[in-house]
């Protein structure tokens, strides 16, 4: 059986501390980080402030991660750019096509013979209108069935 530490020696501060001022860590012989918290707490504020890094930093490196995932995406997809996708964007006011609803976010709808880009929709209209095979004969009728059946409860 090991023995307890009550004191700890802090490699950074060069310090004799008390053992509850240590981290544990499973990996050395003591049980405990080789540098006090106070220590360790300070490495990691000069870590961030040297690399002019914040520990938001990480969300802002997410959030352009995902903003050069979409640019990619709509230039292999549909060829175009996030300032096109913006320029259109701007130009509907950011409303779809379709139902006139205001979203944060409008996808692309293109037609899927001529691969030509038609306007920016919502999610919704999108999918709709892809899973209604693009056919304007099939929206039709579903017009005409939604007609010929709202008044019926």
């Amino acid at each position: 059986m090991g023995t307890i530490v009550t004191k700890k020696w802090c490699n950074k501060c060069k310090k004799v501390r008390p053992a509850s001022k240590f981290n544990k860590d499973k990996s050395t012989k003591t049980g405990l980080y080789p540098y006090c918290r106070d220590c360790q707490s300070k490495k990691n504020s000069k870590y961030y402030k040297e690399n002019g890094r914040a520990i938001i930093s990480r969300q802002v490196d997410r959030d352009e991660r995902r903003l050069q995932q979409r640019s990619y995406k709509l230039k292999v997809k549909y060829g175009i750019d996030l300032k096109k996708y913006y320029e259109m964007y701007e130009a509907q006011q950011g409303r779809c096509l379709v139902c006139d609803e205001w979203q944060e976010r409008l996808f692309v709808d293109h037609d899927h013979k001529s691969e030509e880009i038609r306007g920016l929709l919502c999610n919704n209209c999108n999918m709709g209108i892809g899973l209604l095979k693009d056919n304007p004969t099939v929206l039709e009728r579903a017009v005409a069935y939604i007609k010929r059946t709202l008044g019926k409860e």
